[in-house]
């Protein structure tokens, strides 16, 4: 709507108050002289702060406060990029907290792979950062499964393996006296690896690290779902 604007206020009366002042006196606005009249509907944002108001019981300032930070917060996120990455990196970080409680694993072991876990998510975010966009190559880690948030457990994914990648080869690099069984699916390029219990999973992931070089292949570890 062309040279039209809607004012919102926290009740009735300041409103009237407002339409008063200037219904008497005209207001100006860089020497125009600007009409100014009551809605024939309330604004969805005076809707809103009526309903917060009636489930709430608080004043209508404070639910006003409350709806213009929500809004505020909406607009970074839609216009800051980096914003809104580090505020979906605090919502990963609790939710893998989470799952992790739930698995009662110890201090030293939470800690680790909390740290890992944002530290990994941070270089990345760098990484896409130093580079322009069109050079990004989303394609390889679209078929890469994230596997850091995944709680421990005795079955590893093992991912990105080089092509022509066979049970034995795999056995020689991931393979101990707790080794169960094999599943290899190589038209995606990964395995599934099953030891006897989480500590002997934790034991190889550990040893050979989050990513392992095969051939020419960054080849990640990480526990299955």
């Amino acid at each position: 709507m062309s040279n039209q604007g809607f004012l919102t206020f926290a009740s009735h009366v300041d409103a009237n108050k407002f339409l008063t002042k200037y219904t008497t006196t005209a207001l100006k606005i860089q020497g125009r002289k600007v009409k100014i009249a009551a809605a024939r509907t309330n604004s969805l944002l005076g809707l809103s702060m009526e309903m917060q108001n009636k489930d709430s019981g608080k004043s209508p300032h404070s639910t006003l406060k409350k709806v213009l930070r929500s809004r505020k917060l909406k607009s970074k996120l839609r216009n800051d990029d980096t914003y809104a990455k580090k505020c979906k990196l605090k919502r990963q970080i609790r939710r893998l907290k989470h799952k992790l409680r739930l698995k009662a694993i110890d201090d030293s072991e939470f800690s680790r792979i909390v740290k890992e876990f944002e530290a990994r998510r941070l270089q990345e975010m760098e990484s896409q950062r130093e580079k322009p966009k069109e050079l990004q190559d989303f394609s390889k880690e679209a078929r890469i499964s994230n596997t850091i948030e995944n709680p421990p457990n005795k079955v590893l994914l093992v991912q990105n393996l080089p092509s022509g990648t066979t049970d034995a080869s795999l056995s020689q690099i991931l393979g101990n006296e707790a080794l169960v069984e094999i599943r290899l699916v190589s038209v995606r390029n990964l395995a599934f690896i099953e030891y006897k219990t989480v500590s002997d999973a934790t034991k190889i992931k550990n040893q050979l690290g989050p990513v392992y070089k095969l051939k020419d292949n960054d080849v990640t570890i990480g526990y299955a779902k």
